[in-house]
Protein backbone atom coordinates (compact mmCIF):
# COMPACT_ATOMS: atom_id res chain seq x y z
CA UNK A 1 0.00 0.00 0.00
CA UNK A 2 1.41 3.46 -0.63
CA UNK A 3 2.48 5.79 2.06
CA UNK A 4 -0.29 8.76 2.57
CA UNK A 5 0.78 12.41 2.44
CA UNK A 6 -0.58 13.16 6.17
CA UNK A 7 2.16 11.99 9.07
CA UNK A 8 1.33 9.27 11.31
CA UNK A 9 4.05 10.65 14.06
CA UNK A 10 2.49 13.28 16.22
CA UNK A 11 5.15 15.74 15.71
CA UNK A 12 5.23 15.56 12.15
CA UNK A 13 1.64 15.76 11.58
CA UNK A 14 1.82 19.12 13.51
CA UNK A 15 4.38 20.61 11.66
CA UNK A 16 2.70 19.08 8.47
CA UNK A 17 -0.56 20.82 9.23
CA UNK A 18 1.61 24.19 10.63
CA UNK A 19 2.73 24.59 6.82
CA UNK A 20 -0.97 23.22 5.41
CA UNK A 21 -2.29 26.55 7.49
CA UNK A 22 0.19 28.82 6.40
CA UNK A 23 -0.13 27.54 2.49
CA UNK A 24 -3.87 28.06 2.72
CA UNK A 25 -3.35 31.44 4.64
CA UNK A 26 -0.76 32.63 1.47
CA UNK A 27 -3.64 31.35 -1.00
CA UNK A 28 -6.60 32.46 0.17
CA UNK A 29 -8.30 33.70 -3.06
CA UNK A 30 -6.80 30.56 -4.94
CA UNK A 31 -8.80 28.64 -2.88
CA UNK A 32 -12.01 30.62 -2.99
CA UNK A 33 -11.25 31.11 1.48
CA UNK A 34 -11.30 34.14 3.82
CA UNK A 35 -9.27 34.33 6.54
CA UNK A 36 -12.76 33.21 9.03
CA UNK A 37 -12.93 30.04 7.09
CA UNK A 38 -9.60 28.90 8.57
CA UNK A 39 -10.37 29.41 12.06
CA UNK A 40 -12.23 26.50 12.96
CA UNK A 41 -8.98 24.34 11.42
CA UNK A 42 -6.76 27.17 13.43
CA UNK A 43 -8.74 26.49 16.65
CA UNK A 44 -8.29 22.34 15.89
CA UNK A 45 -4.78 22.70 15.49
CA UNK A 46 -3.74 24.65 18.49
CA UNK A 47 -5.98 21.93 20.39
CA UNK A 48 -4.20 19.31 19.11
CA UNK A 49 -0.62 20.97 20.01
CA UNK A 50 -1.80 21.98 23.33
CA UNK A 51 -2.91 18.47 24.20
CA UNK A 52 0.61 17.14 22.61
CA UNK A 53 2.32 18.67 24.44
CA UNK A 54 0.33 18.00 27.82
CA UNK A 55 0.47 14.00 27.04
CA UNK A 56 4.62 14.41 26.03
CA UNK A 57 5.18 16.44 29.36
CA UNK A 58 3.19 13.63 30.81
CA UNK A 59 4.59 11.00 29.56
CA UNK A 60 8.18 12.21 30.63
CA UNK A 61 7.34 12.95 33.89
CA UNK A 62 8.45 10.88 36.90
CA UNK A 63 5.90 8.16 37.99
CA UNK A 64 4.72 7.86 41.59
CA UNK A 65 4.72 4.66 43.20
CA UNK A 66 1.92 2.04 41.95
CA UNK A 67 1.11 1.89 45.62
CA UNK A 68 0.39 5.70 45.49
CA UNK A 69 -1.60 5.77 43.02
CA UNK A 70 -4.81 6.79 43.53
CA UNK A 71 -7.80 8.45 41.05
CA UNK A 72 -6.55 8.23 37.86
CA UNK A 73 -5.89 11.72 35.58
CA UNK A 74 -4.00 11.73 32.96
CA UNK A 75 -0.53 11.99 34.16
CA UNK A 76 -1.12 8.48 35.87
CA UNK A 77 -2.71 7.05 32.71
CA UNK A 78 0.47 7.77 30.75
CA UNK A 79 2.32 6.02 33.90
CA UNK A 80 -0.12 3.27 33.54
CA UNK A 81 0.69 2.55 30.20
CA UNK A 82 4.29 2.62 30.65
CA UNK A 83 3.86 0.05 33.62
CA UNK A 84 1.68 -2.75 31.12
CA UNK A 85 4.79 -2.23 28.61
CA UNK A 86 7.16 -2.46 31.30
CA UNK A 87 9.01 0.40 31.02
CA UNK A 88 8.98 1.08 34.70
Amino acid sequence: MAAGYIPRNDAEFLAWMNNFISVLNANLATFGLVAADLTPLTNARNDFQTKLGNFQTAETAPCPSRASVGAWDPKSLACAWRWTQGAW
